[in-house]
Order: C-alpha cells, then structure tokens, then sequence
C-alpha cells in the first residue's frame, strides 16, 4: 500500500538514554526482520532538559523522527492561555532551534490529544490559537513571523522548512466539553502538514484497524464521527493533499489484565490490520506501540511465536555484533536485516549506490 511503518519504542513518561534507546530500536528492528520508517521520540516542555540525539540519530540511520512534545504536569491547566500571550515563547523558540539544526525532515508532534488533555480540552478556540503562534515562531515566514501579536522577542524568524506539524487527537476524548468534535480543534489546514488519529483497540469494545479509522471521537455514549471520510482529501491552501498518520495504535491480548470480549490474539490483529490499511490509501503512516503502557503491554511479540530478541546487548550477541560490526547499528541508513531459513539474523548493507 506504499504506507510507512513506525514504532513507539519507549514509555510516555520519557525516552530512555540514548545508548539504550538506540540498542533497543535495533532489537525491534531484528525481531521485525525490517527498519522501521518512522521512531517515536517524546520530550520535556523545556529544552534545557533535553537533546535530540536519539532524532539526529533517527535522521543519520534513514528514519523519520516523529518527535511528541506534550504539555507536562508542571505546567499550569489552562497554559494554552500562556502559549497565546506569549509566556512560553522562549522555549518554544528553543525547541524551533533544536529541530532546525537538526537539518533532516522532523516529524514534529505538539500538545497531542488535546480533546483528552486539561490543559485544552474545554477551550478549543485557545488551542487554535495556541498552535498557531507554535507553528509561526518555528516554522512560519519572516513576515508571518513579524506579525505575531504580541512580537515575538526570541530572536529572529526560522522558518524551520524541515519541521513537518503532525495535528493529533485521542480517538476518546475524556475532557471535550459543549460536544467538542476533532474540528472543534483543527488549527487549519495551512498550520498542519499531517493529519493523526491516536487510537487503541481498548476494551470494551473490541475494533479492528478499520473500526478504528473509520470511527471514534465519542464525544457523548453512542455517538461517533468517521474520522477517515472527515480528513481524506484534506488541503492546505496551496492545493497540497495533507497526508494522515495513526500516530499510535496497538492490541493487547485477550487475556491481559482488563481485557474482555476480545476473542482474538494481538497476532491476529495485527495480521488483519496490515490486511485492511489498503482500504485507505490516504493513511500514509502508521506508527505501532511497542512498549509497556499502564494502559498495558502492546508490545508485539507477546502472541505466541518467535522467541523474543532481547534488547539487551549482554543477553543477545546477535544485537551486540551488529552494534558494534555496523559503527553503532543505527547510523547506515542501507542497513537492512535479513534472515536464514535457520532462524539466524543478520544485519547487512545495500550494494555500494542503492
């Protein structure tokens, strides 16, 4: 279907050090016998407390850093308040500098699920214009940029060409109120350059990949939007189709911890899925959480299979070989994985101009 793979690798309270990070996205990659097209990457509110090493490492190894920067606890509800006025404008200049440096295309994914965040939920209108000056002071035209009101004194425009905006909402809003829809929260399409779903088979119920796409924002009990006919075809103004994602998705099994009615295996699931994405071919990327969550364990090689790669080079010498053997592992953007009809991984290069 031409649709790119990702993976969330990591937990929502942070990513791991970079070492580890990147050891583990190479563990994923063997068990999955392929790179993945796009890694999730999630960052504090400040950037003085982070770097983008695990991106630059994304970018020098072939994939797409889809980089999440959520509102944390600390700051106040309401701070959308702030992002208007003006308060925050530094670190969001901060974090405009940090992906522009990093030179390759960055997939940039603020203030996810706003419609399940209390920082915005009740407050679309405050939202949108947050996410408008975000966009302006990181990636908006000099002259966009001088009509910021209040004037941005950060430093001078950026005009950050690299950065691609990622506009995500939660398939099931927990804080909408006045019947807020997903377009209650859409900034425009001249301030997006994706389009995202994030959405779960949660249970009760129990959805396939096709549910999901073509259902959810549950506003009220039993009412629900097709998320898919709602955003295909969408444009920005210069006539540009506007690409979507499901920026996170995954199963757990049937008999995990508050699972019920599920009668299928996560393997099962996952094999329906890439069966139906077909069916929608403005779904351009869909990003997988591999991970533990305590929503549950999504990770995808809890079905019965394959025995599982650790991530830990001490315990896999195949890992540790190719960490070492491939500069790293993570920066040869012709790495590929291959097995033998014995089971036996290897990681090698393309041909010299492939």
């Amino acid at each position: 279907s031409g649709c790119m793979f990702g993976l969330r690798p990591v937990p929502a309270t942070g990513i791991s050090p970079e070492t580890d990070f990147r050891n583990s996205v190479i563990a994923r990659e063997l068990l999955l016998g392929r790179k993945a097209d796009i890694i999730t990457t999630w960052r504090n509110w400040d950037p003085a407390t982070e770097n983008t090493t695990a991106e630059l490492q994304c970018i020098q190894g072939g994939r797409l850093p889809l980089l999440t920067w959520p509102l944390p606890a600390s700051v106040p509800a309401g701070a959308n308040a702030g992002i208007t006025a003006g308060t925050y404008d530094a670190i969001i200049y901060g974090w405009g500098q940090a992906v522009a440096a990093l030179g390759g295309l960055v997939l940039f994914r603020p203030m996810p699920d706003a419609n399940a965040d209390p920082n915005f939920g009740p407050s679309p209108a405050t939202y949108i214009t947050s996410w408008q000056r975000i966009w302006t002071i990181i990636k908006g035209s000099p002259t966009q940029f001088a009509a910021l009101s209040p004037a941005c004194t950060a430093g001078p425009a950026l005009s950050a060409t690299n950065v691609d905006f990622v506009w995500a909402m939660a398939q099931r809003p927990t804080v909408a109120a006045g019947g807020n829809t997903w377009a209650s929260y859409f900034p425009g399409a001249a301030y997006v350059d994706w389009i995202a779903l994030d959405t779960y088979n949660l249970s009760p119920p129990t959805q396939t990949i096709d549910t999901l796409i073509t259902t959810g924002d549950f506003v009220s009990p039993g009412s629900s939007h097709n998320w898919y006919a709602t955003y295909a075809g969408t444009r920005q103004p210069g006539g540009e189709q506007i690409p979507l994602m499901i920026a996170e998705t995954g199963c757990r099994e049937a008999d995990d911890p508050g699972v019920t009615g599920q009668t299928f295996s996560k393997a099962t699931w996952l094999a329906q899925a890439q069966a139906l994405l077909p069916k929608y071919p403005a779904v351009a990327a869909v990003v997988y959480t591999d991970a533990v969550l305590p929503t549950g364990d999504w990770r995808l090689d809890t079905s019965p299979g394959p025995a599982v790669i650790s991530d830990d080079p001490a315990a896999n010498p195949t890992l540790a070989a190719a960490i070492t053997w491939a500069a790293g592992g993570y920066f040869d953007r012709r790495m590929k994985v291959l097995t033998d009809g014995a089971g036996n991984v290897y990681l090698v290069t393309d041909p010299p101009g492939n």
